[in-house]
């Protein structure tokens, strides 16, 4: 019978106390540390009391006595009074502040203890903080206690250098099992005492793991730091990513802290079909968690960044021009051919190489197309030369020729490269595409931040497709307000004729200078790019936040939008409300006091000069509105919740795209999940402070990083365990399969055995009948 923790075990043991989690352990109150005591019983406790760590804290302990008053002075205001001049040593060394004894001969020897314990605890901030750095700055682990071991050689006169112990193995579970856990915990006390959150995912693949890494994301208001955050909370690892599959994963990352789920009130996501079911699914769940039947979580559509890109992707293949081809060409044929390179330069003079061309996010690649219209006039002179020598080599094979431009000639990139410089119009297509990056990039790089911008999402996109429809549709179609504009149709009786469409000036200047072109071909061209505009305005039009009300309803927090009509603010403020109270985000009471509190402050007149002066590219919006009601004359608490809830929703997953790029410099080979999981809370929590240098080095982490160990040790236990009971199961397994196979051949002989008798029996019978 397993043997439980009783407080008889203190009379003989002083120092023990219970496991308030465990009634099987106990826990050492000197080296705070667990231990089970539960099939060894007082064995285990005499263990304990042998080992090096607890007689260490044994001498310290019989040299805590109290310090008399005329022995303390006080280096800091901050000491409470009970710590600096009652307690004892051990309590103000755990206080974090030092204390000076004065060298009498009755505390001489305190002194010298409370010295040592103070180094120690100096120590541990030390390795605290390199090991921060070590994740902050994606070094291995083993380079990171090799830097370690010269540090006394660096610094001879720093006795914290000299004590610095940091193999790679203790960095690692310092990691794992002492700062993410401690930094998780802190993200969690946040978000408990946050109202609402707004959630964010994405997948990968995970190379090391070879599965798909779903990462999670969490935006919140923090009112400590009074503005919007967003942190890491976790990764998921999927075999597959089906609805399901990511709603499991994204339990998994809450599972702590349950209650947290009850709090989403917006997902941040791209646009697959399986993500809108996911939507679906959790809105469902969540709609029991709260005992609500009308709630549903708030939607402004999948993130506008991905629904751009692939608008232009759209374009692009919608105008069969085959642009990608020659890009991937171009890159591929300089890629890891040093004498490629080479001869380029030597026949044509040039040192300009071809920039990587990105499939994914097409926007990004006007550079790419920029350096490949600067490289035409030496791409046609190289290819002249590479076609030169091969003719050469074919006629007259005596002579000598160069090799390697033979090989290259006979390459698929080559060939397509020279198939793409005989197009006269390629300069004019390659003009087109960067003129029309040029048009989107502002929005991406706007966008791509952490901030709060969903109010200003549906201008940004009016602003965005406005400028194209005027290059493609009749302007009388186009005196609409912003509201109306995405119901304009895209059909042919709508549109400007081939020839009148604006392809912008850098293509007609490019159009310009192509000589021996038909005026059909040029026609051809414009209709070409009268598909691409068509193409680019439908998706947006069909996928981006555009088209959800939500939308253009939160835009009533865009200072920009009070300035130009307050009554268009107060309508969709109207609006807004009436669409979270049908979603059960806001009661009618709480709408009725935000609608009115609204009103009365943006007739304000420090209201209207602030809004007028505002720069988004300079001032948060929600450290703009906190300051602004702040400032007011009125009490808005209702508008202020308002605020604070709206700057919370997510206007795209750039926070998950840019955690993909830290995955990939945190990932090593073999790397455990759960290591890279732990790296990445790290790197976040460091991240969201500034650097590791403005991390505060708390009590709590302290005491986290010292149980790092214990919590290491115990991760090793129950992995052993586990492992120990997946050995027992497959070899209860292999015994059942024997034992089976054995039956089986029993059975089959004792069915033979019968079946001989049966037949012996029947022929009796039958000798009998006859």
């Amino acid at each position: 019978m397993p043997t439980n923790y009783a407080p008889r075990y203190e009379e003989e043991f002083p120092w023990s106390a219970p496991d308030p989690k465990d009634c099987g352990s106990a826990r050492c109150k000197w080296c705070n540390k667990t231990f089970k005591i539960d099939s060894m019983g007082r064995v285990a406790f005499v263990s304990h009391e042998k080992g090096k760590l607890h007689q260490s804290q044994v001498k310290l302990q019989g040299t805590n006595m109290k310090i008399p008053f005329p022995s303390v002075v006080q280096t800091s205001a901050d000491i409470p009074p009970e710590k600096a001049l009652g307690g004892t040593v051990a309590e103000a060394a755990t206080a974090g502040k030092e204390l000076q004894v004065e060298p009498t001969s009755s505390t001489s020897t305190h002194s010298g203890n409370l010295k040592k314990y103070v180094l120690r605890e100096k120590v541990m901030v030390a390795e605290i903080l390199w090991t921060l750095e070590t994740v902050f700055t994606h070094n291995s682990n083993r380079s990171a206690s090799a830097d370690v071991v010269i540090f006394p050689k660096m610094f001879p006169d720093s006795d914290i250098a000299s004590q610095m112990r940091m193999g790679r193995t203790k960095i690692g579970y310092l990691i794992t099992y002492g700062l993410a856990p401690c930094f998780q915990d802190d993200l969690f006390k946040i978000l408990n005492s946050t109202s609402k959150i707004v959630i964010g995912f994405d997948e990968s693949l995970n190379k090391i793991a070879q599965r798909q890494q779903m990462d999670i994301s969490v935006r919140y208001y923090d009112e400590m730091k009074h503005g919007v955050q967003s942190s890491y909370v976790g990764s998921a690892f999927l075999s597959s990513t089906r609805a399901n599959d990511l709603l499991v994963g994204l339990k998994e990352c809450f599972k702590a802290q349950p209650g947290v789920m009850k709090k989403i009130v917006q997902i941040s996501m791209d646009g697959p079909n399986v993500n809108w079911k996911l939507l679906k699914d959790l809105s469902a769940e969540l709609r029991d968690l709260r005992s609500s039947s009308t709630f549903e979580v708030l939607n402004i559509g999948s993130c506008g960044l991905h629904v751009v890109h692939n608008a232009f992707k759209s374009g692009a293949q919608k105008t069969l021009w085959n642009i990608d081809d020659f890009l991937y060409a171009l890159h591929n044929l300089f890629k890891d051919v040093p004498l490629r390179r080479a001869d380029y330069s030597a026949v044509t003079g040039s040192s300009l190489f071809p920039l990587k061309f990105c499939g994914v996010r097409w926007v990004e690649n006007q550079r790419v197309a920029e350096r490949a219209c600067k490289m035409l006039p030496f791409l046609k002179v190289y290819v002249n030369a590479v076609k030169k020598q091969h003719d050469r080599k074919i006629k007259e094979s005596h002579l000598d020729y160069k090799r390697s431009f033979v090989t290259v000639h006979n390459s698929k990139v080559f060939s397509t490269i020279a198939e793409g410089i005989n197009d006269p119009l390629l300069e004019a297509r390659l003009s087109f595409l960067m003129s029309m990056a040029a048009t989107v990039e502002p929005f991406l790089k706007e966008f791509q931040t952490d901030a709060p911008m969903a109010p200003f999402l549906f201008g940004a996109l009016v602003n965005l497709i406005k400028p194209v429809m005027e290059r493609v549709i009749k302007p009388e179609y186009l005196k609409v307000n912003s509201k109306s504009l995405v119901s304009v149709e895209l059909s042919d009786e709508n549109l400007l004729t081939s020839n009148q469409v604006d392809v912008g000036f850098a293509t007609k200047a490019s159009l310009k200078s192509v000589s021996a072109v038909k005026e059909s071909q040029i026609l051809f061209f414009k209709n070409q790019c009268k598909s691409f505009y068509v193409a680019f305005l439908q998706k947006i039009i069909d996928k981006s936040p555009l088209t959800y009300s939500l939308t253009r309803y939160v835009s009533c927090l865009s200072p920009q939008v009070i300035i130009d009509s307050p009554e268009t603010a107060k309508k969709r403020l109207s609006f807004l409300l009436d669409h979270l109270v049908d979603k059960d985000h806001l009661s009618g009471t709480q709408a009725d006091k935000i609608l009115v509190e609204y009103r009365t402050f943006i007739d304000e007149p420090k209201v209207k000069s602030a809004c007028s002066t505002y720069r988004r590219e300079a001032t948060r919006l929600d450290t703009f509105w906190e300051s602004i009601l702040e400032q007011s004359s009125s009490k808005l608490p209702n508008l202020l919740v308002l605020v604070r809830d709206i700057c919370i929703m997510s206007h795209g997953n750039a926070t998950l795209e840019r955690g993909f790029s830290v995955n990939k410099d945190c990932l090593i080979v073999n790397q455990e999940e759960e290591s890279l999981v732990a790296q990445r809370i790290v790197y976040d929590a460091v991240a969201n402070v500034g650097n590791v240098k403005d991390v505060v080095i708390t009590k709590k982490l302290i005491q986290y990083t010292k149980n790092a160990h214990q919590r290491y040790q115990e991760a090793l236990d129950k992995k052993k365990k586990e492992e120990d009971d997946s050995a027992k199961e497959k070899q209860r397994k292999r015994e059942a399969t024997r034992m089976m196979k054995n039956l089986e051949l029993k059975k089959a002989k004792l069915v033979a055995e019968t079946q001989k008798e049966l037949a012996s029996i029947d022929k009796q019978m039958k000798d009998l009948t006859k």
